[in-house]
């Protein structure tokens, strides 16, 4: 048997509560109550609403700013809101729709012109809910594709390493089994950065902050892709300052998020091309601390798409449209770099590639 939706009706006067649900009663739904934003708040901690019906003009916060408040909250944005007023103005309808509202109805109420409203607010409901259990299944599924795969692949790397530790293979079959395991540890990283990006979206990821040498970290990295960039015959030029670049940052998934930005840049970039990796202190610009621009001769970047390829939920629909500098590693180092309140953007080079601009 399907659950009757929940309506919250929210207003200051008992009897304006009454009436709006005398005017529901015949369409069957569960009805809960409050008298204020802040009452409400605390009633949605235990109710799932399907729909809130808010009174405007309230003592302490008015509806406008409950239904800001509600909107900015990630565990109730989803819900729709129906104003109800008695201003009657094009300013009221327009303080409304910025605040957040989905709907707007002016006092006096007619019963079927509500009715129709919280049908069609209820329908939206439903399909975002539809939509969300279809994500929170391909989530599921993605996760236990990704642990599952560990297990195998991990296997694989040792039995690769125990290859080459033995020195037993001929000349041209050790540079194609370290060839293979070049690829299967990516893989591996790709596999990491996938669990970490699902906990840090679970906010189950915590960052273990400490005083780091940024200069330390991005000689570190730089020397452990130079092995790649060899092979793939780029060259790294390198600019650090010469003072130790303190800063309070997960040292750990720091390291990793540079990884992720040096290797794309070099998997990117042409035969016999550059990568420059520069590091530079802000003494002017507040609230970030150090500049890391990182600059390839890959393919550019369409301007259109500059924020695009940072969002995960884009991949497939930018490699669709030809744009191939997109991937999870792009979407791991945005979350890293806001978990630590800084910023990533990028830009393209001239004449051609990108540069990647990383600010903490």
């Amino acid at each position: 048997m399907t659950q009757p939706a929940t309506i919250v009706i929210v207003d200051d006067s008992p009897i304006a509560r009454e009436t709006l649900v005398d005017l529901l009663t015949d369409d069957a739904y569960q009805f809960s109550h409050a008298e204020n934003g802040l009452a409400l708040f605390k009633l949605l901690d235990s109710v799932d609403a399907d729909v809130i019906l808010l009174d405007v003009m309230m003592p302490g916060l008015d509806g406008y700013e409950v239904c800001r408040q509600l909107k900015s909250n990630p565990d109730w944005q989803h819900i729709p809101v129906i104003l109800v007023t008695a201003l009657d103005t094009r300013e009221a309808l327009i303080k409304g729709l910025d605040a957040g509202a989905d709907e707007f109805l002016s006092k006096p109420i007619y019963g079927a012109v509500l009715r129709a409203r919280v049908r069609s607010m209820l329908r939206i409901k439903q399909q975002y809910d539809a939509l969300q259990k279809v994500l929170d299944l391909r989530e599921n599924l993605a996760a236990m594709i990704v642990h599952d795969m560990r297990s195998p692949l991990s296997t694989i790397i040792l039995y690769l390493e125990l290859m080459l530790r033995r020195g037993t293979l001929p000349a041209d079959e050790v540079t194609r089994t370290e060839r293979l395991l070049s690829e299967a540890r990516r893989l591996d990283t790709f596999i990491n950065d996938m669990l970490l990006l699902t906990k840090m979206e679970e906010d189950k990821l915590l960052l273990h902050r400490r005083p780091s040498d940024l200069t330390e970290l991005v000689a570190t990295c730089v020397e452990n892709c130079q092995e790649l960039a060899t092979a793939r015959k780029v060259t790294l030029q390198v600019s650090l300052p010469a003072e130790p670049v303190k800063i309070d940052l997960d040292a750990n998934l720091f390291s990793r998020t540079l990884d992720n930005l040096l290797n794309n840049a070099i998997r990117s970039s042409p035969a016999l091309g550059t990568v420059t990796v520069k590091l530079a202190t802000l003494t002017k610009q507040k609230p970030y601390q150090a500049q890391l621009e990182i600059t390839d001769q890959g393919r550019s970047i369409p301007e259109e798409h500059w924020d695009d390829v940072f969002d995960k939920f884009s991949i497939a629909s930018l490699k669709q449209k030809g744009v191939t500098r997109v991937g999870l590693p792009l979407a791991f180092a945005q979350m890293i770099l806001q978990a630590h309140d800084g910023l990533i953007k990028v830009r393209n080079n001239e004449p051609q590639g990108t540069i990647f601009t990383v600010l903490v």
